[in-house]
């Protein structure tokens, strides 16, 4: 397991969609801010933005073979909303898990 699985979330609990994931990411402008702020866990950050979203694909790419009925969706966010809405619900801005809470 890499750091980017905790990412990916199943559909909704209420089994109305339970093909369908979410994979959620810093936007590209909000990318440096993010790393120089601790919130990327993920190795390939740790090489820019670049390898950041290339690995990201591959991971999709990668769990889209193993569940090829799921149905992706790619949700972008910026620093400022992942580090107001962890304050708000009591979470940890920098663990991947807030952002698909």
């Amino acid at each position: 397991m890499n750091d980017r699985d905790t990412a990916l979330a199943p559909g909704p609990d209420d089994g109305s969609d339970p093909d369908r994931a979410v994979e959620v990411l810093f936007s590209r402008q909000a990318f440096d801010d993010a790393r120089t702020r601790g919130l990327l866990a993920d190795e390939a950050a740790e090489h820019g933005a670049d390898a950041y979203y290339r690995a990201a694909e591959r991971n999709l790419r990668d769990h889209s073979r193993e569940a090829p009925g799921t149905r992706w969706s790619v949700a972008f966010h910026g620093v400022v909303e992942i580090e107001a809405f962890a304050e708000q619900a009591g979470l940890d801005p920098g663990d991947r898990a807030t952002a698909l809470s």
